[in-house]
């Protein structure tokens, strides 16, 4: 995994403080800290690791900020105390100590490994992985990926080819490890966010007291296009991973925020404070989030600089999957032409190059070779001359004419291009449409606001800037970028009563469900429910629940939100088309199947009603069996 450039390290990059201590502190113990200094007047001054130092707050007054910034490809998480004055950008704390192999970024690799250990004690998590570890990748994007049949089919092959078919002799050679997880990507996610956790408490040690005894606000940051599937299972895993009532007991809301919103709050703060003169009152600005899965656009009008900021969204936010991440599938997919199936599979047996899908995994040797693609493609620019990529073992011997010589992989200046073509063009569609946006209003965009992991390769700040050029607008790179969304969430957390438009997330207290007949399925079904349906001769099993909303399922405070089921219900003709279904709900963890073992534990909260007799009887299915009277 690559490391953060030094120029978006911003652990000690705070602008300089003007906040009001809030915190006060007494010195228990020898520490790395230095306390002579009231907390409020420079938060760099505390470490977040080796501190013995007790910080206490006002529970009347005071109250923490937790955001969680999960990303495609590198994560974080910052913390603030806060006593509602007016946030201030030196009171944001980001979390840095991540273990050994980690390089204390203040953000770190969105990757975890099942395999197991070496004698190096790796974490397998993050950059601190064993050297031929199958590590879970774009792990975020697979979140809303089996939204589709052909999304589920291409997880059904996926299993099917991670674990060879089921063979026998490969479970064997697989020594009881195999490089396969069963798991969902819910729960990978609430696996690696569990790691982050970890970390997090270490690091918030200190804060121990506080913790338990003030409200504590959790921010979770999101792409613009995000489906309710893929929310509820960040949601979810955030909270199974420890971000929950258990760890704060005095825990406030949750509060979710668009990628690219968060963002640009922190930059428009941090550049008024560092860089007065870019800011100026009625002009417009575009900030991309462009990031390794999506890359999300919003734009802001600066309705006032002094005494306070005050930005003014202008435009509908819009976002698409053109990351970084799909370059490194395109160069997969072209990798895999060049050396052949053979050759390719020696690389990474269990990676399908071809697209990013369910289950993405990099083996070991196929980490090396995309570590070393990662540094060429942030270095790639429009007039860069090509590039050679060392092969590892045991393709370093490899000749194939033209591409290959000695193991060393020529890439050229069109190859590039080609792998990057397609985010380019997403990208610039993206940014010009909010320039439209913006000027359909009569306003004219000056600025564009660049960050993200992505934002550090040079040729898209070239093609970027060649696409603005006739526009005369500026293209920036912020100080900020590498960690703007996390700081910008803590920052939105700071000051969310003053917010428009607040969402909140409500973890449903309950599950609901309805009783239904199913299909027959010897793997899922008690044989003692089987019926056989007079009308249609199927196998059926008959009072089986259906969970249609789980408990610590995602609530959206102020969307609704449609669950569609398909229903089969058979009324004897000449009748009036009307039926109703009992709606159940049950309060533990333990999901029952059947309604017959479980009737004592589930409640009857309300009916599902369907008045059909509007429908002509001629859209029915018509149905009888022998010695019955028909049906619709």
């Amino acid at each position: 995994m690559n490391k953060a450039p030094s120029l978006d390290k911003e652990s000690s990059s705070q602008p300089p403080s003007k906040a009001r201590p809030i915190w006060s502190t007494s010195k228990t113990a020898s520490t790395n800290c230095r306390t002579s200094k009231r907390l409020g007047d420079n938060l760099s001054d505390i470490s977040d690791t080796n501190s013995s130092t007790t910080i206490s707050a006002d529970p009347g007054q005071h109250r923490m900020v937790v955001a969680i910034d999960y990303g495609t490809t590198f994560s974080g998480i910052g913390y603030a105390i806060h006593d509602n004055s007016r946030p201030e950008l030196a009171n944001i704390r980001m979390v840095t100590n991540w273990g050994v192999n980690m390089d204390n970024d203040v953000k770190i690799p969105s990757v975890i490994s099942y395999s197991p250990c070496t004698d190096a004690d790796e974490q397998q998590f993050g950059a601190s992985l064993s050297p031929d570890a199958v590590a879970m990748v774009n792990t975020k994007l697979e979140l809303e990926a089996q939204d589709t049949r052909l999304d589920e089919l291409d997880l059904i092959i996926q299993v099917l080819e991670g674990t060879k078919d089921l063979n026998f002799e490969h479970v064997k050679r697989a020594q009881g490890y195999p490089g396969y997880t069963w798991k969902a990507p819910e729960d990978i996610v609430t696996d690696y966010l569990t790691k982050a956790f970890e970390h997090f408490e270490r690091a918030t040690d200190y804060l121990t007291e506080i913790k338990t005894s003030v409200p504590v606000d959790i921010i979770v940051t999101v792409p613009v296009r995000w489906s309710y599937k893929a929310k509820n299972s960040t949601f979810r895993a955030i909270r199974s991973a420890g971000f929950n009532e258990f760890t704060f007991p005095n825990l406030g809301k949750y509060y979710l925020v668009i990628e690219p919103e968060a963002a640009a709050l922190y930059t428009a703060r941090f550049l008024k404070e560092q860089e007065a003169e870019s800011l100026k009152e009625g002009e417009c600005f575009v900030l991309c989030d462009a990031g390794g899965g999506t890359v999300d656009v919003i734009s802001y009008k600066v309705k006032q600089v002094e005494p306070s900021l005050q930005l003014e969204q202008i435009t509908i936010p819009t976002g698409a999957k053109c990351g970084s991440s799909f370059i490194n599938a395109k160069f997969k997919e072209w990798l895999r032409g060049v050396l052949g199936e053979d050759k390719y599979n020696v690389l990474d047996f269990q990676s399908e190059g071809e697209k990013i899908s369910a289950l993405t995994m990099e083996g070991g040797k196929m980490r090396l070779i995309m570590r070393e693609f990662e540094s060429h493609k942030k270095r790639f620019k429009g007039t860069s001359t090509e590039m050679i990529l060392e092969l590892p073992d045991p393709l370093y011997k490899v000749n194939i004419p033209g591409k290959i010589e000695q193991g060393d992989l020529t890439i050229t200046n069109g190859d590039m291009r080609y792998f990057f073509d397609d985010c380019i063009n997403g990208v610039i569609e993206l940014i010009q449409s909010q320039i439209t946006q913006v000027e359909s209003k009569r306003r004219r965009v000056k600025t564009i606001l660049l960050i993200g992991g992505f934002s550090e390769s040079a040729f898209l700040q070239e093609e970027l800037s060649f696409s603005l050029k006739l526009r005369k607008v500026k293209l920036r790179r912020p100080q900020t970028s590498w960690s703007a969304v996390v700081r910008g969430a803590v920052l939105y957390g700071m000051d969310v009563a003053n917010r428009k438009n607040q969402i909140q997330m409500i973890p449903c207290p309950k599950s609901y469900g309805l009783v239904l007949s199913r299909t027959f399925s010897k793997r899922m079904h008690d044989a003692r429910d089987i019926y056989t349906d007079e009308l249609t001769k199927k196998s059926m099993v008959k009072d089986q629940f259906d969970w249609f909303i789980l408990k610590g399922d995602l609530l959206p405070a102020i969307e609704s939100r449609t669950i569609e089921r398909d229903l089969e219900y058979n009324f004897p003709e000449n009748t009036r088309k009307v039926c109703s279904f009992p709606i159940y709900e049950y309060q533990d963890d333990d999901l029952p199947d059947r309604y017959e073992t479980a009737q004592e534990e589930v409640n009857q909260v309300g009916e599902l009603a369907a008045d059909l007799s509007h429908i002509a009887i001629e859209e029915f299915e018509r149905h009888q069996s022998q010695g019955t009277a028909p049906c619709t």
